[in-house]
């Protein structure tokens, strides 16, 4: 197995280095460039596939930049970034889905410890009954 790796290591290093001594050529597309290429270069369409399906800008990518700028503003100066990275991951959290998934769990969560929390406070309820149907009828017995 260890030697198959090597092989396939080696065999893209080697595209990696045909690819780096060819000709550059800028009047053709990248996109009709690795198609007509993807034969010779495999291991590196796949990753040109990666990297162009990245989009250059978008509406999320405006949003989040947005909200950066509205979490870290001249009165946020001194936040540690760590700090900033966790709010900002609340705010995606809370604005999709990841939020109602949260509520759902925390639904769920809530209503199985009021389950518990009813059977505890029950079987107290029930040994406490108990407890008193005993002693009334101990008290009982001695009075006679």
């Amino acid at each position: 197995m260890i030697g198959l790796d090597q092989t396939i290591q080696a065999s893209q290093q080697d595209e990696l280095a045909r690819y780096l001594d060819g000709a550059t050529v800028s009047s053709i597309l990248i996109r009709a460039f690795w198609k007509e290429n993807q034969i010779t270069f495999p291991a590196l369409v796949k990753l040109a596939r990666d990297v162009l399906l990245i989009p250059a800008t978008g509406a999320g990518v405006e949003r989040l930049f947005n909200t950066a700028r509205d979490v870290y503003h001249y009165r946020r100066g001194s936040l540690n970034a760590t700090t900033i990275q966790e709010i900002m991951l609340y705010r995606f959290t809370v604005h999709h889905s990841l939020y109602r998934y949260s509520l759902y769990r925390h639904s769920l969560y809530r209503h199985s410890l009021y389950r518990y929390s009813l059977y505890r406070y029950t079987f107290y309820c029930y040994s406490l009954y108990r407890y008193s149907l005993y002693r009334h009828f101990i008290y009982y017995h001695n009075e006679k």
